[in-house]
């Protein structure tokens, strides 16, 4: 969460508003976001890198529509047969 914090007080629009102080310290406020713009990122590569996919997130919180990981999965592939 400390990340997620820093990162909004930064200004990084999509951190804003996911953690709050409490007790001295950074919690979730619970909102889940996906980002959109990441995820076809891959796309424009024209060869294959290794990428670590979840760092500060849940794919599979029960927030997260399918709809969309389906579209990361998509995306996984896409680029995978471009390589």
């Amino acid at each position: 969460m400390r990340m997620a914090a820093r990162l909004d007080a930064m200004g990084v629009a999509k951190y804003r508003g996911l953690t709050r102080r409490s007790g001295g310290r950074s919690v979730w406020t619970g909102k889940v976001r996906v980002d959109e713009k990441s995820l076809n990122t891959p796309k424009a590569w024209s060869k294959p890198r290794k990428v670590f996919v979840n760092s500060m997130s849940d794919l599979f919180h029960e927030d997260v529509l399918w709809s969309k990981y389906m579209k990361e999965e998509s995306t996984e592939a896409e680029s995978t047969e471009a390589a």
